[in-house]
C-alpha cells in the first residue's frame, strides 16, 4: 500500500512540477514543502511520506524544498468557432466627414431641345455703304427711239445795267430766230459783291424765268431781275439764253 501511494505521489509531483510557476497573487497555487535527502515522499498532515502541503514557502524547513503546481491542468486546445450570432442594431450615423477634393469634370451631356423662337430684335444701325461693284456686261441694245427734235438752236443774248436802283427791275430777252418757237431757257448774273469795308455778297431776285408773254407763239425767253436790296447796281452784266426748235405750226 505504501508502495502504491509513494508511486502515486512521485509521478504527481513530477507533473505539477514542470508547470511553470505563476504569481500566488494571480494564480491558485497548491504550495509544498519537499524534504531532500529522503527518496521518497510524505504529507505531512497525514504523517506520512516526504511532501507536505503548506500555506507558505516560509513554512519549509531548510531540508525541504519549496514546490507548487496548479490547481487547474494545461488550457486544452482551442474549441472550433460558435456560430455566427445575430447582427447587432444598427449604430448612430457618424459625424460629416470633411469635404473631399472636387472631383474632375463629367462628360458633356447630350444637346438638349430647341427652345422657343425669341422676340425679334431691334433693328441695328445703317451698316457702312459697301464698295462699287464691278461693271456688269453691257446689255442688249434697245429698240430704235421715235424721230427726235432736228434743228435746234440755243440762242444767248446779254445786257451791262447801269444804275439799277433799289427796287428797280430789268428785262433780258434772248429770241429765237424767224420760223422758229422756244421751248426752255435760262440766266445767269444775278449776284455781286459790295464793295467796302465789309464787304457783302449781295443778289438781285428773280421775278420772271420763262417764255416772252408778248410774243406768240412764244419767240424768246424772259428773265426779269428785281433790285430789292438797298445798294444801287452799277456795272453789272445779266444774261439771257433760250432754246429753240421749228415751228410745229407755221
Amino acid at each position: 500500500m505504501k508502495k502504491i501511494l509513494f508511486t502515486i505521489l512521485v509521478f504527481a509531483l513530477t507533473f505539477f512540477v514542470v508547470v511553470p510557476c505563476y504569481s500566488q497573487d494571480t494564480v491558485d497555487l497548491i504550495l509544498g514543502c519537499y524534504k531532500k535527502k529522503v527518496g521518497h515522499l510524505r504529507f505531512f498532515t497525514r504523517n506520512v511520506g516526504e511532501l507536505r502541503i503548506v500555506k507558505s514557502h516560509s513554512e519549509c524547513n531548510p531540508s525541504e524544498i519549496p514546490v507548487s503546481w496548479n490547481r487547474l491542468g494545461l488550457p486544452g486546445p482551442q474549441g472550433p468557432a460558435g456560430p455566427m450570432g445575430p447582427q447587432g442594431p444598427q449604430g448612430p450615423i457618424g459625424p460629416t466627414g470633411a469635404t473631399g477634393a472636387q472631383g474632375p469634370p463629367g462628360p458633356a451631356g447630350p444637346i438638349g431641345p430647341q427652345g422657343p423662337k425669341g422676340d425679334t430684335g431691334a433693328t441695328g444701325a445703317t451698316g457702312p455703304i459697301g464698295p462699287i461693284g464691278p461693271a456688269g456686261p453691257q446689255g442688249p441694245q434697245g429698240p430704235t427711239g421715235t424721230g427726235g427734235i432736228s434743228d435746234i438752236e440755243w440762242v444767248y443774248d446779254n445786257e451791262t445795267i447801269f444804275e439799277l436802283y433799289p427796287g428797280g427791275v430789268y428785262y433780258q430777252l434772248a429770241n429765237c430766230s424767224d420760223g422758229k418757237v422756244v421751248i426752255g431757257g435760262g440766266y445767269r448774273g444775278a449776284c455781286t459783291w459790295t464793295e467796302g469795308n465789309n464787304p457783302v455778297y449781295t443778289c438781285l431776285t428773280i421775278i420772271v424765268d420763262g417764255p416772252d408773254d408778248f410774243q406768240w407763239p412764244y419767240k424768246g425767253w424772259t428773265v426779269g431781275y428785281w433790285n430789292n436790296t438797298n445798294i444801287t447796281f452799277n456795272n453789272y452784266t445779266v444774261e439771257a439764253w433760250a432754246i429753240c426748235v421749228p415751228n410745229p405750226t407755221p
